[in-house]
């Protein structure tokens, strides 16, 4: 009897790939989602960094410099799906200008976007990409990022806006996340959050069952049980 292998899932993210806000390795997203599947889940996520280019390199933390276009070509090329989860970081703490529509600069948001979209559909087809809007977190609108820029930004939701835009325009699939994962209150932690930005344990296996339901919806890869209701619905 043939053996059907396994679906490969890549995700290509931050410190919310990686787990950060959970109470070990085990309860990150990615973890929850491989259990609740049975697919071979591979995590890129190394956290603090950013879609965009970094001007100026980050003292005392050169790992948030790994831009996410220079780490897309470490990507599993047999991935069956890769998903792209980023941008808050570049909201947060980054150096880099948003930008426009048509920009082909890595230095801006929305140059750095076009380009990850190029190079990773030079290496998969783009119904194998899924781009996800940056997750809900406290004080989106501080026109200061987390409070760490010098300089002023725009809200979060102008990068997704930017996301939505580029990454809509190749098409690729786009996962948004406002409106399923609960806006917090506070950066004391609450429900869903460690701190008003990470998931806690609660919070990752809501966007596992996320995950799940999305790859079923649009792959139709049957996980190997559904959690209890769709968060989709």
């Amino acid at each position: 009897m043939e053996q059907i292998s396994k679906p490969i899932i890549a995700f290509l993210g931050d410190s919310i790939t990686a787990g950060c806000g959970a109470s070990d390795e085990k309860h990150g997203f990615c973890a929850r989602l491989e259990e609740m599947t049975g697919f071979t889940i591979e995590n890129y996520g190394i956290g603090g960094t950013r879609i965009a280019r970094q001007k100026i390199a980050t003292s005392g933390f050169p790992e948030f410099d790994q831009d996410f276009l220079k780490r897309s070509m470490a990507l599993d090329p047999k991935a069956d799906v890769v998903f792209v989860f980023g941008g808050t970081n570049d909201f947060g703490h980054g150096d880099a200008a948003l930008g426009k529509m048509g920009d082909q600069d890595p230095y801006t948001f929305y140059g750095a976007l076009a380009l990850l979209c190029e190079s990773l559909l030079k290496r998969y087809p783009r119904e194998r990409l899924a781009f996800v809007l940056p997750l809900p977190r406290y004080d989106e609108e501080n026109p200061h990022g987390d409070g760490s820029k010098k300089t002023t930004c725009p809200p979060l939701s102008a990068y997704r806006a930017a996301i939505l835009e580029v990454v809509g325009s190749y098409p690729i699939f786009v996962l948004d996340l406002t409106g399923i994962f609960p806006l917090p209150e506070s950066n004391e932690g609450d429900e869903y959050t460690a701190d008003g930005l990470h998931p806690n344990d609660r919070g990752h296996d809501l966007l596992a069952q996320i995950f799940t339901c999305f790859l079923w919806d649009h792959y139709h890869y049957e996980p190997r049980c559904f959690p209890k209701g769709d968060p989709l619905k």
